[in-house]
């Protein structure tokens, strides 16, 4: 029985979005500022707001959290910005 449920759990984490194998990319901020949070979250501390000044920042994850549908860490390290809001290079 404990074998079903491991095969069930693993079925269904591998169809999730969250389960793809991530890749690092390059975006750019459509809007025209964009804070940088702490963490991954409207609910964590706002470390920096980036001017949209057509730079390119390297996102090295993703991850969920509240206020957006995803959240990008910067390579910086400075912290994380909505992926609502930049788009892919």
């Amino acid at each position: 029985m404990s074998t079903e449920k491991n095969k069930e759990t693993t079925k269904s984490n591998a169809t999730s979005p969250t389960a793809e194998k991530f890749k690092p990319h390059k975006v750019y901020i459509t809007a025209p500022a964009l804070n940088v949070r702490k963490g991954p979250g409207t609910d964590t501390e706002i470390v920096k707001t980036l001017i949209n000044d057509g730079d390119v920042h390297n996102i090295v994850e993703e991850s969920e959290g509240p206020g957006a549908s995803v959240w990008c860490k910067l390579e910086s390290g400075i912290g994380w910005i909505s992926g609502d809001h930049v788009k892919k290079k």
